[in-house]
């Protein structure tokens, strides 16, 4: 049944090559186009020479995450590719399916008058809360390999308290850290307590920041303004999509050390965070009962 589906891989990075390697070593059919050339013990897979070969005949096609930097460009490795998303829509046929990352309302309604059903893997549960541990992990290598003391009994303030704020809290207290979580719901504060954190409203963080070694942000609207950050010299690694939650233009003007990481799966673990991608595809191929 696998060998007779076929799944077109277009742009992303070397989560995608991992995902390529993982649904061919599973038995489906997988060509790639846009995708980074290194690609080490990822095998299994047609890398093809140009954008209908990769999406003809395909079941299903699977872009990066997120799939567009601006909504028009599909996110290709830089100065190699350059695919838009009207040029792939162009190229697709109807009844394919679009898998994607953080998909917005202009693709979905593009996909639709082409007649193509778009899916955002990236809502998936499974897969946010799977795809939390490798960003925890390279936001705890951020922090180890910038500071100059030890995480242990290190005072740590996250902000935010989401999928990839708790397993960031859970690997921090395990390392012995002293963790802080901040975040607007007052009612959280009751499962900081069954897990040993202590809790901050965010209303009062003005009067605590200075308190703090590190802070990870994980709210995606700024709250860091310079009024905060001229109250701190914590380092702050940033793990928020964009806007992120510091102000650009205040960081630069102030002392704090501010580190903006973005897609860490796909640059501390790319074959973990593959392999989570493929399962979703799985998943999502037989609940439309391509599978």
């Amino acid at each position: 049944m696998k060998e007779n589906i076929k799944i077109g891989i277009v742009g992303g990075d070397a989560r995608q090559l991992a995902a390529a390697h993982a649904l061919a070593c599973d038995g489906f059919r997988v060509s790639c186009f846009g995708v980074p050339k290194t690609q080490g013990r990822y095998k299994g897979f047609k890398i093809c020479n140009n954008l209908e070969d990769a999406v003809a005949g395909c079941d299903a096609v699977l872009l990066g995450v997120p799939y567009s930097p601006d909504g028009k460009w599909l996110n290709c490795p830089p100065g190699e590719y350059a695919v838009s998303v009207k040029a792939l829509l162009d190229t697709m046929t109807p009844g394919q399916l679009l898998l994607g990352g953080r998909f917005d309302d202009t693709l979905y309604e593009n996909a639709r008058k082409y007649c193509i059903k778009a899916i955002d893997y990236f809502t998936s549960e499974e897969l946010t809360v799977l795809n939390a541990i490798p960003t925890a992990q390279g936001a705890v290598e951020i922090a180890m390999k910038e500071l100059d003391f030890t995480l242990r009994d290190a005072r740590i303030l996250i902000t935010g308290f989401g999928r990839v704020a708790k397993v960031l809290a859970h690997t921090l207290k395990g390392l012995g850290c002293e963790v802080c979580i901040c975040c607007r719901r007052k009612s959280e504060s009751a499962w900081c307590r069954v897990y040993g954190y202590s809790f901050c409203p965010l209303e009062e963080l003005y009067g605590h920041i200075d308190e703090y070694d590190v802070i990870f942000n994980t709210v995606p609207s700024v709250i860091f303004t310079m009024e905060l950050l001229y109250k701190t010299d914590a380092l702050i690694i940033d793990l928020a999509s964009a806007p992120g939650g510091v102000d650009t233009d205040a960081a630069e003007n102030s002392c704090t050390r501010v580190i903006h990481a973005l897609s860490l799966p796909g640059k501390i673990a790319p074959k973990t965070a593959g392999e989570i991608i493929a399962g979703s595809v799985c998943d999502i191929l037989k609940e439309e009962g391509v599978l």
